[in-house]
């Protein structure tokens, strides 16, 4: 399954600031590393105090909800003849565990958006089209013309492998990754302000239609970075471990 990501190209218009409280309260953090063997691990943040203007030297991510820009539709796969392919070659309680993990809100990543192609693709067992060559007035569409011999006993669900020999599914950190924005980020959410003073921490923030605040920070070097959550005069600090990806809900 080819994962994409559909954002609407227009702009939203500002709204009223919805105010978060977030004096003396604390957000839950939402964790994956490969060094600690963390999967989506929760755990609550330190509590949110006043703060002046933070120092130059200190790292910090600055959330500013007043400046808002697209709305959120929401994240899907692609389905293609190969994920099609393999997935019928799977176990019922794999083919199960598989839509589970990326359509789930709760045992999955939350994905509420699907597509695939018309005729053959990149990613199809051989070229076949759904209507004769020429034919304006589509009176020969069909749906069976999917010629050819089936040549894939093995493909790759990016980002959760199928191994269709045992049954198995494998599930890559690209998974757990998107499953920092997917899950989290809900339909109709508004992508907010968010910048980092320093180029080895990347964020992005998102307000969801509930109020709850979503912003996700990736450290990708291989050093520990000490940072602040700032927002609105107050921060919460924190410790983002080498190469790591932290969810904040606040």
């Amino acid at each position: 399954m080819n994962v994409r990501l559909f954002i609407p190209l227009a702009i939203a218009l500002l709204q009223p600031v919805c105010a978060i409280a977030i004096e003396n309260g604390t957000a839950k953090i939402y964790t994956t590393s490969k060094a600690e063997g963390k999967y989506i691990d929760c755990s609550v943040s330190a509590p949110f105090s006043k703060y002046g203007q933070p120092l130059e030297g200190d790292a910090h991510i600055f959330i500013d909800l007043k400046h808002r820009f697209e709305k959120f539709i929401g994240f899907g796969g692609a389905i293609t003849d190969a994920s099609a392919e393999v997935y019928a070659k799977l176990p019922g309680e794999k083919q199960k565990e598989f839509i589970d993990a990326y359509y789930d809100d709760e045992k999955g990543i939350g994905y509420n958006l699907v597509r695939t192609h018309m005729n053959s693709c990149d990613f199809s067992s051989d070229n076949y089209i759904y209507i004769e060559e020429g034919d304006n007035s589509l009176e020969s569409f069909l749906l069976d013309m999917t010629g050819g011999p089936n040549h894939l006993n093995n493909y790759c669900f990016a980002p959760v492998h199928a191994d269709v020999e045992t049954g198995e599914l494998h599930y890559t950190y690209a998974y757990w990754y998107i499953g920092h924005f997917s899950k989290f980020i809900k339909p109709g959410a508004v992508r907010v302000a968010a910048s980092s003073n320093r180029s080895q921490l990347e964020t992005v923030a998102y307000l969801n239609p509930d109020n709850t605040l979503v912003v996700v920070v990736l450290n990708s070097t291989g050093k520990d970075i000490k940072y602040g959550m700032w927002m609105d005069g107050y921060n919460s600090p924190a410790i983002i471990k080498a190469h790591t990806i932290e969810t904040w809900v606040i």
